[in-house]
């Protein structure tokens, strides 16, 4: 994965995801390892507290004993005897955890040889004490006991080892994580993509969609979370339908209207063509004549159009050979062809078969062939081609014409946009309905140069 592959990534639903539910999943995974570790600390502090405090409590008994032992001879007891008997602890070799024995008065009478100056007692219990030894400050845990009011007893360890065990305990809880996170992540990415995939299968839905596909999308087993989105879409949807279908309605209406005067216009024009013998006159007429002729191109165009658009024009798709069909356009516009003295190459015995709607790519093949005718120059050339193209049909009508700019090019399927410079009638729509049929038919226009840049070539891929 490249560095614009992960910025893309960074923006996608998926990926806030998965980084808000892993963070949240290792932050839940750090407070458990670190609610062991303190719990296994405890309990090893716990455990050693017990130990000083069996410890404590061995010495006390031992005393104890002795006292009464002292007593049962009818001896005295005093401190001579209590240091005679410690030294016989010492002499069978203590082994517990270094001790400290004070008289009453908090006078040291003893000492193990492993203990250091621990402080002398003040209460009962446990302290936690720093001591310097060899050099070192080291942390004691230390617990006193006072035996009968006798003498003071102190037994310590060393919480050094405690520490690195509690530290041992912490990283062995870390240890799993080396597998685990990894895991994680995969757990949460397969998840999260699994629990995305109804966004996914909408979006597809909603993007196989035709232009004019307006019909609100199906809740059915629709998740709940999606359905406030659903239902917003689908109110957007119905409006814009509306929309679109009172304008389509309103471009019908203005150009059936429209028809009518245009066609008593030409009617009357005519008729006074025939009563003149001025030639001035004349001419103003036939002037008049021909601009009502764009007029009447341009309204059957604007018809042809919203008829194409309306919301309910379904075409019933079957096989059609455009071969045959583009064969009868061109014989409809064979003297156009033979007054300007163009080339036509155009293949014989040929069948071009698609899926589409006969009446509708006759429409189409009207406009391509009647542009080629209109905006080629006297003796140029035309030509009309069908050909498979990645698994479809590629139909193409190229045509020899003044050269265009890249931008000139892509500008042609706007509607009533006309190049530069044009002096040829017609009202600029011919390629926006070609488009449209295009678009109907799940095919794609394209408009390029030809020839060196002097010519026009209209490519129309079926699927």
């Amino acid at each position: 994965m490249n560095f614009y592959q992960f910025r893309e990534l960074r923006e996608t639903l998926k990926f806030r995801v998965i980084i808000i539910a892993l963070c949240v999943h290792l932050s839940i995974w750090l407070l458990a390892v670190a609610f062991s570790s303190w719990t296994a600390v405890n309990v090893i502090f716990d455990s050693l507290d017990e130990e000083l405090e069996t410890q404590a409590g061995f010495v006390e008994f031992s005393s104890r004993q002795f006292i009464q032992f002292v007593g049962s001879l009818d001896l005295e007891f005093d401190g001579e005897l209590l240091q005679k008997s410690l030294s016989v602890t010492e002499t069978l070799d203590w082994r517990g955890n270094p001790m400290m024995l004070w008289n009453v008065n908090r006078m040291l009478i003893f000492r193990t040889a492993n203990a250091p100056d621990f402080n002398p007692p003040a209460a009962e219990g446990f302290s936690d004490e720093s001591i310097v030894q060899n050099g070192q400050n080291t942390r004691w845990r230390i617990f006193y006991r006072k035996i009968d009011n006798i003498s003071w007893v102190a037994v310590g360890a060393d919480t050094r080892e405690v520490r690195q065990a509690a530290i041992q305990v912490g990283l062995k809880a870390l240890y799993p994580m080396v597998l685990i996170v990894p895991l994680t992540i995969f757990g949460i990415y397969w998840s999260t993509a699994r629990g995305l995939k109804p966004i996914a299968k909408l979006a597809a839905e909603v993007g196989s969609r035709s232009p004019t596909s307006l019909e609100p999308v199906d809740t059915t087993g629709i998740h709940d979370e999606l359905k406030p989105l659903i239902n917003a879409l689908n109110r957007l949807l119905q409006q814009l339908s509306g929309a679109l279908e009172n304008e389509h309605r309103f471009t019908a209406n203005a150009a059936h209207e429209l028809q009518t005067p245009l066609t008593a216009i030409k009617s009357e024009v005519q008729m006074r063509q025939r009563g003149v013998s001025d030639p001035e006159i004349a001419g103003m007429l036939e002037s008049i004549g021909s601009r009502v002729d764009r007029a009447v191109h341009t309204v059957r165009q604007l018809l042809t159009l919203a008829r194409l658009e309306s919301h309910d024009a379904l075409l019933e798709m079957t096989r059609i050979d455009l071969h045959a069909l583009v064969q009868g356009v061109l014989a409809d516009h064979a003297h156009t062809a033979l007054e300007h003295g163009l080339d036509i190459q155009f293949p014989e015995d040929l069948q071009w078969l698609v899926r589409g709607q006969g009446d509708s790519l006759k429409i189409m093949a009207n406009n391509l062939i009647a542009n080629a005718f209109r905006y080629t120059p006297e003796g140029g050339k035309v030509v009309i081609r069908c050909e498979p193209h990645l698994g479809g049909t590629r139909f193409c009508v190229s045509n020899d014409c003044d050269s265009m700019t890249a931008d000139q090019r892509a500008k042609l399927v706007d509607r009533f946009y006309r190049s530069p410079g044009t002096n040829s009638p017609g009202a600029g729509l011919g390629l926006s309905i070609v488009q449209r049929i295009a678009a109907v038919h799940g095919a794609t226009l394209s408009v390029g140069s030809w020839r060196e840049e002097q010519g026009l070539s209209v490519i129309i891929d079926f699927s």
